[in-house]
């Protein structure tokens, strides 16, 4: 994957797309009542975006998503369509789900961009296909006979099912088409006549399904206004037991905590309580999305390893030593979270959220797929160094992102990168009653209809992740009054805002900065957050990290790996920090080639490994010191296919 960044660099510099002309757009995934939501988002195709994200959500689009119908994913449906049976290389944990969370993707894509026209082609192939390969009583799949429809060794029936009533409420939004979307209903209704009639497959599906059906359900229910769905919705959801603890949590894989199941599960529970307005599924929300980013979130903003919560709060391994094809902070567990966090927000419409969503984003995420999207990792350890004989990435190379056409053993990852980045443009901006909210920072433009009927264009400018400086324009096409309130992120020491010109104020970090004004075309807002390097001390609950740092500038990560170390083993590197300024010895340098920020810090290497994180370390003559380079987590990895990383390292007082 040597020089893949190349293909982000020239898409930074593009310009941004003209938002489409015409009526304005439902949003494709944030569609929620309004009665119990305190802000919905901007949809699709009211937003177009450049910069840094814009850049990924055109390469998710434009290369990533038609690389994918050149891997085995479509195999399966393309077998049965010619009459066969599926071939051995699709013999992948709910199959069947790869192809439908590629169509859900590829529908947000031609919703967000419609002169995608060959993709547009090969969304409807393949809806036309799964609606042919649908049985009269609207079981669908290729894992299973239709004559025997459940499997209660591997427990995925009703996951799988949700994954295909996403992909057809998308791409109803996205075509107008009731093709898939009349499919979706019979395959639900195959379910819900199953429970009904007391099939024993529904005894255990609270503590061993896989959560996905219910927040499905629930759009499914939104789509058609069919009351139904939400009542099937709302008894799956009441099989599982959430409660205001992670230790009350009984749902999916023998009851555990897998993180991507829990957060599903939860993302469910959102969705019922907006459309229900039922306190029993809102309760546990709050305190469980506390618990989970406060206690159980690496810096990076993964969770998980070994594909579970941990019980034990601060439970923070940097990698996963005892199982060889297993690792910490799954890619797919990240995609949940920022779910769950974005219907939190919704609900709330508190800033926090986003800054969850922010950090997973930033680092953990992006750090999973490489930068041209054309590989990605299944797992995100913060360490990997030494002797990796054995080790994988479930099944992949575990410093190697697997690049398409080729795939993990369980191939969840890519499609799921797919339909998140198809949707991230709704992210971005957020409408409610007062105005509208700036939530993610990046090159946009954005239309909006104010509820006294005036259309707004709201555009922004800046170099985000990279630079703190954010410029809006507001485009009334009246003078109107309405207010922007921009998230000054929490990372943040100080920031300031000024309006139109006007003296700057300061702006109180981890909350929306609020501006209730009568706007003008052409009003300019500027919010400047400086972004200084700083040190991130590892928590002293965690024994993982306890003793040990590492780097943050704004919202940005930083590793060190092994080209950028000056000659030391990143596994043994002590990093040398001034007692009384730590960040003092931390400097930033901006790589034109690179697109980003380096930091640069003095180091030496130690004679053996630490026997623990926490251990003593000898003092260090100044002639064994050197300078070491971090480069953002997120690009680890994408320049030589053999590499090693550390995210915190071990630090002395510089002498």
């Amino acid at each position: 994957m040597k020089h893949s960044f190349t293909l982000l660099s020239a898409l930074l510099l593009a310009p941004l797309a003209v938002l489409r002309a015409g009526e304005f757009q439902a949003a494709a995934i944030g569609d929620w009542s309004g009665e119990r939501t305190v802000c919905r988002p901007i949809p699709l195709g009211d937003v177009k975006l450049g910069g840094f994200l814009g850049a990924h959500v055109d390469a998710n689009n434009r290369a990533s998503i038609p690389a994918g119908l050149k891997s085995a994913i479509p195999a399966a449906f393309e077998a049965r369509g010619r009459g066969e049976p599926p071939p051995a290389v699709c013999r992948r944990l709910a199959t069947d789900t790869d192809l439908y969370k590629w169509l859900e993707g590829a529908c947000y894509a031609i919703s967000y961009d419609p002169s995608l026209g060959e993709l547009a082609g090969a969304v409807e192939r393949y809806a036309d296909l799964l609606a042919r390969l649908q049985e009269k009583d609207g079981y669908l799949g290729t894992r299973l006979s239709p004559a025997r429809p459940f499997d209660d060794k591997v427990w995925h029936d009703l996951y799988c099912a949700g994954h295909f009533i996403e992909a057809a409420v998308a791409h109803h939004k996205a075509t107008g088409r009731r093709t898939l979307l009349d499919a979706a209903c019979r395959l639900a209704d195959f379910y819900a006549h199953a429970k009904e009639a007391g099939h024993p497959y529904f005894r255990d599906v609270g503590s061993r399904e896989h959560p996905e059906i219910e927040p499905a359900l629930v759009r499914l229910y939104r789509a058609t206004g069919e009351r139904r769905y939400l009542d099937f919705a709302s008894a799956v959801t009441q099989m599982s037991r959430l409660g205001p603890t992670l230790a009350d949590v009984r749902a999916g894989g023998g009851g555990s905590r897998h993180a991507v199941r829990l957060c599903y599960l939860l993302t469910g529970s959102a969705e019922l309580f907006i459309e229900t307005g039922d306190r029993d599924f809102e309760r546990p929300l709050r305190s469980l999305w506390d618990e989970i980013v406060s206690t159980r979130m690496y810096p990076t903003g993964g969770i998980g390893y070994n594909e579970t919560i941990p019980t034990v709060a601060f439970d923070l391994p940097q990698c996963l030593e005892g199982n060889p094809n297993r690792d910490i902070a799954e890619t797919c567990a990240s995609v949940s979270l920022m779910m769950f966090s974005w219907r939190m927000h919704a609900i709330t419409g508190e800033s926090r959220y986003f800054d969850a969503i922010e950090t997973i984003l930033y680092n953990h995420y992006l750090g999973a797929v490489s930068s041209d999207h054309l590989g990605i990792f299944y797992y995100n350890p913060l360490r990997r160094v030494g002797d990796l004989a054995g080790r994988t990435d479930h099944g992949g190379n575990p410093v190697h992102r697997t690049v398409l056409p080729n795939l993990h053993s369980t191939s969840c990852c890519f499609p799921n990168s797919w339909r998140f980045f198809g949707q991230l443009p709704e992210y971005v901006f957020s409408a409610n009653r007062d105005g509208v909210l700036v939530n993610l920072f990046t090159d946009a433009v954005a239309r909006h209809r104010l509820p006294d009927s005036t259309a707004v264009r709201i555009e922004m400018q800046t170099r985000y992740p990279h630079e703190g400086t954010v410029t809006v324009r507001v485009i009334p096409d009246k003078p109107s009054r309405f207010c922007l309130g921009l998230r000054v992120p929490a990372w943040c020491d100080t920031a300031e805002v000024a309006v139109a010109g006007g003296p700057r104020s300061q702006a109180k970090p981890g909350s929306y900065h609020q501006i209730d004004r009568t706007w003008q075309a052409g009003d300019k807002v500027v919010l400047d957050m400086p972004m200084r390097p700083e040190p991130i001390f590892g928590q002293p609950q965690s024994a993982a990290s306890r003793g040990q740092v590492a780097f943050r500038r704004g919202p940005i990560v930083y590793c060190l790996e092994r080209q950028d170390a000056a000659g030391i083993d990143p596994a043994r590197a002590v990093v040398l920090l001034d007692r009384d300024n730590p960040s003092k010895a931390i400097s930033a340098k901006f790589r034109p080639e690179l697109g980003f920020y380096v930091l640069t810090v003095r180091a030496y290497e130690r004679s053996a490994p630490a026997s623990s994180p926490a251990e003593t370390l000898p003092k260090v003559s100044s002639g064994a010191v050197k300078e070491v380079s971090f480069v953002p987590f997120y690009f680890r990895a994408n320049r030589e296919p053999d590499t090693r990383w550390v995210t915190f390292l071990p630090h002395v007082a510089s002498p």
